[in-house]
């Protein structure tokens, strides 16, 4: 990335859909799914989903009409308890990423997620410890 590109935020929404899997959604203004093939690649850019025991990360570039590049970055470093890395998702939808997380024991984040999805004080970082377990 090239220095003072600005990187875009994504606003997310979070569900529990059930005792065993949360689904996040990434709302990437302009991205575009693919008409065939794998939905985990934008019509219109780059995407990467990296998932961790207790966390993931996403970046996408989508490509504009005009020429113009929109990058975007969400990060969480600190679920509420670990995930089930080979299982967790992800795809894309118009306007949309889509991750799905699941599980490693079956318990309610709905307490914890009121607060937010994540789950790090904003000056600590368990990050170290989840780049050795994971996966894109």
């Amino acid at each position: 990335m090239a220095q003072g590109d600005a990187v875009m935020k994504p606003t997310v929404v979070t569900e529990e859909v059930s005792l065993s899997e949360i689904q996040v959604k990434l709302l990437v203004d302009g991205v575009i799914p693919p008409l065939f093939g794998s939905k985990k690649k934008p019509k219109n850019g780059d995407l990467a989903v990296t998932f961790f025991k207790r966390g993931f990360e996403m970046l996408a570039t989508v490509h504009k009409t005009d020429g113009k590049e929109t990058k975007w970055h969400f990060a969480v470093k600190k679920l509420p308890s670990e995930i089930v890395i080979n299982r967790s998702s992800f795809k894309v939808d118009k306007g949309l990423v889509i991750v799905n997380l699941y599980k490693k024991d079956e318990l309610s984040w709905a307490p914890m997620l009121r607060r937010g999805i994540e789950q790090a004080d904003s000056d600590s970082s368990d990050e170290e410890a989840d780049k050795q377990e994971k996966t894109e």
